[in-house]
């Protein structure tokens, strides 16, 4: 069989193929480096060619789409400490202090991390 075929993945459409193969490695490293994904999760890049023919077979139309699959953005938790009654509500997140440490707050009263949840639920009852 004789070959004459001169359409390659290199030059096909001018070498955008090879420009949006090489933008969605790149798009795929930097979620990689992301530090709000998932080291675990799956990354992929596809390159789908579909091809269609003229029904004289003369032709062939070619669809090129390139996709990427990137990590989701992890999952932000949180703890929010709350109190009060139906009347006066307060609430305060507990982040990422170590329990037993002690803090000024801004009105200078002094407290101790762990005990959030009673410090809000007296300034609940204080606002009354």
């Amino acid at each position: 069989m004789n070959k004459n075929i001169e359409v390659s993945i290199e030059n096909l459409q001018n070498g955008a193929i090879a420009e949006r193969v090489n933008k969605a490695i790149e798009q795929v490293v930097k979620n990689a480096l992301d530090m709000n994904t998932d080291y675990k999760a799956k990354r992929k890049v596809e390159l789908k060619l579909i091809f269609s023919l003229t029904e004289d077979r003369q032709n062939m139309n070619c669809v090129i789409d390139v996709k990427t699959t990137l990590a989701p953005p992890k999952a932000l938790k949180s703890i929010i400490g709350i109190g009060g009654d139906s009347k006066n509500v307060a609430a305060v997140e507990i982040g990422c202090q170590i329990p037993g440490q002690r803090f000024i707050s801004e009105n200078g009263e002094i407290h101790t991390i762990g005990n959030e949840l009673l410090d809000i639920q007296k300034r609940a009852k204080k606002v009354k």
